[in-house]
């Protein structure tokens, strides 16, 4: 039988916080991004997760029987670790890579590798007859199937009750009042000496540097999110945290130094902000507390918490 050429494009969606998904692409264009709660920019798909990423950040437009990738975001896309700087073509396989964590796969398939993709694994012989208009046979008849997924079933049900009576041993938070969380959070490592790891860690270190600047970096919340970055190499790389990393990796004492400067510019800030609003000069208060929410992403921190509520309760001083 002669191989089927491809004849569907699809996109395989990855994106921290949300479960994998694979969509069809018929239209004309497609846009990716953040999304806009107000409804003024509309995008096909929304990522709200990822605070990195532009409220329409990079878009498709379909070319011949393929698409083409044109970047929409200042913050850049990347196409295989390339930044985006045309329209490009994109080819089976392709990785976009946009914001922070989130990454679309380009496909082009035939119309069995595409039932596999979108409907589950299942027989080839049964899905090649399906596509052939062959009859096809039914598979929940097969007693080997049955006996295959009990078998399975009970092999997952022992490893989940062993991971859930594992107790989590939790780090005690280090390195100041405000961000010690940064510099010993478990970073889910998979340790692996896989040579394209280390290309891929070190391509997001690179980025990161490129994106929000290397040491002394002070805009606005650019360390909080090299910071970040930096973890996700060290990640890739089989660390388990910052600490672990900081003797043997120069980006692990990037982060460490930032942190620690970090640390001491929000200090500054916020007791100059105590001050200022215990001697009711409030613009001075408001605008401390409006460059500690501005430096900090993360809504779950403490003092962001505090300085936000303050910045917005002091909002007509200006």
């Amino acid at each position: 039988m002669a191989k089927s050429r491809p004849t569907h494009c699809l996109i395989r969606i990855k994106a921290e916080g949300q479960p994998d998904r694979t969509e069809d692409l018929l239209g004309p264009s497609y846009s990716f991004g953040r999304g806009d709660p107000e409804g003024k920019i509309r995008v096909d798909f929304a990522v709200a997760s990822d605070q990195h990423l532009s409220r329409e950040h990079c878009r498709l437009l379909k070319k011949g029987d393929g698409y083409v990738v044109e970047n929409l975001s200042p913050n850049g896309t990347y196409v295989n670790g390339k930044l985006v700087e045309a329209p490009r073509v994109l080819k089976h396989k392709d990785r976009i890579e946009i914001g922070a964590g989130t990454l679309l796969e380009f496909l082009k398939m035939t119309d069995v590798d595409r039932h596999r993709e979108l409907h589950g694994a299942v027989a080839d012989s049964a899905v090649e007859e399906a596509a052939a208009g062959a009859p096809k046979k039914s598979i929940l008849q097969s007693p080997w199937l049955w006996g295959m997924l009990i078998f399975y079933g009970l092999i997952a049900l022992v490893v989940m009750t062993a991971v859930g009576n594992k107790k989590e041993h939790i780090v005690a938070p280090q390195g100041g009042p405000f961000f010690g969380s940064l510099m010993t959070n478990k970073l889910n490592a998979a340790a692996s000496s896989d040579a394209a790891l280390k290309r891929e860690a070190q391509a997001i270190f690179d980025r990161a540097v490129r994106r929000y600047g290397g040491e002394g970096v002070t805009r606005g919340a650019n360390a909080y999110y090299l910071v970040q970055d930096i973890q996700r190499a060290l990640a890739l790389l089989g660390y388990e945290s910052v600490e672990s990393a900081a003797a043997r990796e120069p980006m692990a004492k990037l982060a460490s130094q930032t942190v620690i400067q970090l640390e001491s510019r929000v200090g500054d800030w916020y007791r100059e902000a105590r001050q200022f609003h215990e001697s009711r000069h409030w613009a001075q208060a408001r605008r401390r507390y409006a460059q500690i929410e501005a430096a900090i992403p993360d809504r779950s921190v403490p003092v962001r918490r505090y300085a936000a509520h303050w910045a917005y309760r002091l909002r007509k001083y200006r």
